[in-house]
């Protein structure tokens, strides 16, 4: 059996205690009509405290990730770091806006994510911001939760309710280790890895949509 769909036989029977109470809020609600929810992540480290979109600041602390907010679809001018870009967002869809530095700071990505959909599972989203391909390990199972996710791209699960050591993995050596992490149903959490070879580090934030 591979390691991945053993990974997922091992949630089924995992099942945290937390799983068998009502949670009347969806982490996945859907945008109102002809909006979309967006959020950023600050790749380099260097311009977050400056960073607006849709005419709001979003507010980045250390882990460089902010909230998703709710902005209208359309076109839209991110301001970052001393540069700005007009960015086109779709209704409907949950977006992370990936903003670089540099002089006076780089072109931003974006990256569409996918939406939880079963409220009875929880969303684990992967982002890698370094050189080499990245993957997130529950080692106590000795099986992949995530594999390969590629620079700049991201990666996805849906997986059930359960309580579980994992391990975030750039070229075989883990750059962060996350222990007794809570998989909580209706709810969605995101590995992010900065850095590259030899410095590369990963964050663990939880999803969330902030009210303004």
């Amino acid at each position: 059996m591979p390691r991945s769909v053993a990974f997922a036989s091992a949630l089924c029977v995992m099942l945290a205690p937390a799983a068998a109470q009502e949670d009347q809020e969806l982490y996945d609600p859907e945008p109102p009509e002809n909006f979309a929810f967006v959020r950023i992540i600050d790749r380099d480290g260097n311009g977050g405290a400056s960073t607006s979109f849709a005419s709001g600041h979003f507010e980045l602390g250390e882990d460089r990730v902010s909230d998703y907010v709710g902005v209208p679809a359309g076109e839209h001018e991110l301001s970052y770091a001393g540069g700005s870009w007009p960015l086109e967002i779709a209704a409907g869809d949950y977006v992370t806006i990936v903003a670089a530095s540099g002089e006076p700071g780089g072109p931003p990505s974006v990256l569409v994510d996918q939406p939880l959909d079963d409220p009875a599972r929880c969303g684990i989203y992967l982002y890698n911001f370094t050189n080499q391909p990245v993957s997130l390990f529950a080692p106590g199972l000795d099986a992949a939760v995530i594999e390969d996710v590629e620079p700049g791209r991201s990666g996805f699960r849906a997986v059930n309710a359960v309580t579980v050591d994992l391990e975030v993995r750039a070229g075989g050596e883990a750059v962060g280790k996350f222990e007794q992490t809570s998989l909580q149903r209706r709810t969605a959490i995101s590995f992010v890895v900065f850095g590259d070879a030899g410095d590369a580090r990963a964050v663990m934030v939880e999803n969330r949509v902030a009210r303004r």
